[in-house]
Formats: C-alpha cells, sequence, structure tokens
C-alpha cells in the first residue's frame, strides 16, 4: 500500500511539472513575441485548400524569426473576407488577408483582366504572366492602394452550384447568383441572363437554403469547405475563369516591422507558396469535385460555346473603359492565350 501511494505521488508530481512546464513555455512563447500577423481566409481551416500551405507559412515564419513574429491563422471569414477583409488590409486592422482576385478590382482595376471570362484559362500560361511583367505590375499598383502583394496562390476553376438546373445559357434567365462585389463576374451574369446579387461570402449557405438566391458563383473547393453541397441540387460546369487568390498585407503594418522580419515573411510565403501551388491545392481541388458527386448533387457538362459568345460583350465593354495601361495589359495577356 505504502509503495503504491509513492508510487501515485511521484505520477501526479511528474504530471504536475509536466503542465507547468507546458504553461511556462507557452507564457514564455508569447512574450518573446514581438510581432504578431492575423492572417484571414474564407474557408474553415480544417477543411480549406489553403490549409497545408498557410500552415506551412505559419511554421516557417516563425522559424525564420526565431519566434519574435506569432501567426495567427483564422478561418471562416471571421476576422473579414472579400471587399471588407481587403478593406481591413488597407486600413490595417486585419495584418494579412488570403482572398480572391475579384473584390480587389474595387481597389486596383486593373486586376479585372484576370476575371475576364474565358480569357486566360490555362494554369500554365497565367503563371507565365503573373511571374513576369503583368503580375509585377499588379503588385506595383497594389502597393499604391496600401497593399502589399507576397504572391498569387492557385485555386480552382469558377462555376455555378446550387438550386437551379442551368443545362444551356436559356436557363440563366432570370436565375438569382451570389457573386462576389466585382464588377466583370456581375456583367458577366447579366451578359448571360442572369441576376447577380453580390453577397458576403458567409451569408451564401443560408440565403440559398431559403431561397433568396438560386445559385452561387464559386470554386468547387470553397464550396465543398463550406458544405454548401448540403443546399444544393446541381452543379454546372462553366469554367469560365481560373480563380487565383492573394496572399496580401497591410503595407501599414508591414513599415512598423524591420526589415530582417520583413525578410522572413517574404521568405516563408514564397516556399510555401510554391509547395501549396504544385503539391496542395491542385490535389485538394480533385478531391473536392469527386465529393461533390459522391454526396448525390447533379454534375452539369455542356456546351459552352453560347456562353462564350456572350460573354464578348464583357470583354468589349471592359476595353472600351480601360485606360491604356490596361490594353497593353490585355495584349500581353492575349499573347498567351
Amino acid at each position: 500500500m505504502y509503495f503504491y501511494s509513492v508510487k501515485k505521488n511521484v505520477v501526479m508530481m511528474l504530471i504536475v511539472v509536466l503542465i507547468i512546464g507546458i504553461f511556462a513555455c507557452t507564457v514564455f512563447s508569447q512574450e518573446k513575441a514581438e510581432y504578431r500577423l492575423r492572417l484571414s481566409t474564407s474557408d474553415p481551416i480544417s477543411d480549406s485548400k489553403f490549409k497545408m500551405g498557410i500552415e506551412y507559412f505559419k511554421e516557417r515564419a516563425e522559424q525564420l524569426t526565431d519566434g519574435r513574429l506569432t501567426v495567427e491563422i483564422h478561418g471562416g471569414a471571421v476576422l473579414g473576407t472579400g471587399r471588407e477583409g481587403y478593406e481591413n488590409v488597407r486600413m490595417g486592422t486585419l495584418e494579412a488577408l488570403l482572398e480572391a482576385i475579384g473584390p480587389m478590382t474595387v481597389y486596383v482595376p486593373e486586376y479585372g483582366i484576370l476575371d475576364l471570362p474565358y480569357f486566360l484559362t490555362d494554369v500554365e500560361k497565367a503563371e507565365l504572366v503573373l511571374d513576369g511583367i503583368v503580375g509585377s505590375k499588379l503588385k506595383e499598383l497594389s502597393l499604391e492602394k496600401g497593399f502589399r502583394v507576397l504572391g498569387f496562390w492557385h485555386d480552382a476553376y469558377r462555376n455555378l452550384y446550387g438550386n437551379a438546373a442551368v443545362r444551356s445559357i436559356e436557363d440563366m434567365k432570370g436565375v438569382k447568383i451570389r457573386t462576389m462585389d466585382a464588377p466583370i463576374i456581375m456583367s458577366m451574369y447579366k451578359a448571360f441572363g442572369g441576376t447577380p446579387v453580390p453577397m458576403s461570402f458567409s451569408e451564401i449557405y443560408t440565403s440559398l437554403q431559403t431561397g433568396v438566391i438560386d445559385a452561387v458563383d464559386c470554386t468547387v473547393t470553397s464550396g465543398w469547405s463550406n458544405k454548401h453541397n448540403e443546399v444544393s441540387k446541381y452543379f454546372t460546369k462553366l469554367d469560365y475563369v481560373y480563380c487565383w487568390n492573394l496572399l496580401t498585407v497591410s503595407e501599414k503594418w508591414w513599415q512598423s516591422l524591420p526589415e530582417d522580419i520583413q525578410q522572413a515573411i517574404f521568405q516563408a510565403e514564397l516556399e510555401a507558396r510554391r509547395w501549396a501551388n504544385k503539391e496542395g491545392t491542385a490535389k485538394h481541388a480533385k478531391q473536392s469535385f469527386e465529393n461533390w458527386e459522391k454526396s448525390g448533387v447533379e454534375i452539369i457538362t455542356l456546351d459552352l460555346e453560347p456562353f462564350k459568345k456572350a460573354s464578348e460583350a464583357v470583354h468589349i465593354e471592359w476595353k472600351k473603359n480601360a485606360t491604356k495601361e490596361n490594353l497593353e495589359f490585355y495584349e500581353m495577356v492575349e499573347k498567351y492565350r
């Protein structure tokens, strides 16, 4: 009995020491961190297309700064997403955002060239464009508006899903479609005969469920991560544009950092993006599409020619209002088609 009591006390003491050690390490880590980067994204982190990539970024950034920088990942749009998220970054109330390009066109219209329907749909060619003069210029224009764009992250093709069976362009007439607050995408759906409804990402599930909207313009990955298949009957493959996401940091916040922290963030983002673009995102997109099929949602493949023809009006309108620089961008990108 005595031996048992001693053994029990020793075990309890070890547990207490372990708990104290963990607590001390946590406190030490928090005290050691001089800078904090909160990274917001739309999807829940547990099933995000960017999960592995942004976790890699967090681990590498903290490692390169020897713990002087702590990275907090916030999914589910809790710190703002879409236009709200970009505005928070611009104002400096949010350090970083990983978000689709669409809402950025409100601040930097030149990004619209990447949203033009059926224009730059080849991913490899798009990478050449973004790694070249066009990508560099877009980053410069972003900086002028208060956004420091670190990199372009892969996502997936944008499609249409919901409770409207769109089997032809005629079926688009009168369909209420949730879109991002992105002028070109909204113009495209008007050209198709639909009714675009700009809406926050967090409102989609309930709006589909209650019939406020009939369909959603989104990627297969984000739709699956946010369980939109639960309130959808149909998935129509439009594949009109490949969706790129920007990892953007607030320039106001950036200027408060010492150079060594800035360089560490640059390096961590570059490594994480290259790995995610090559390995993580494409596999997640493939798996997400398979999940949609298995969930019982009807997958509709249709003749895209009428949609491509209707989208020509969007290109004409965009070029009519484009600056000289925008038109030069258009000509550059057109060479890669």
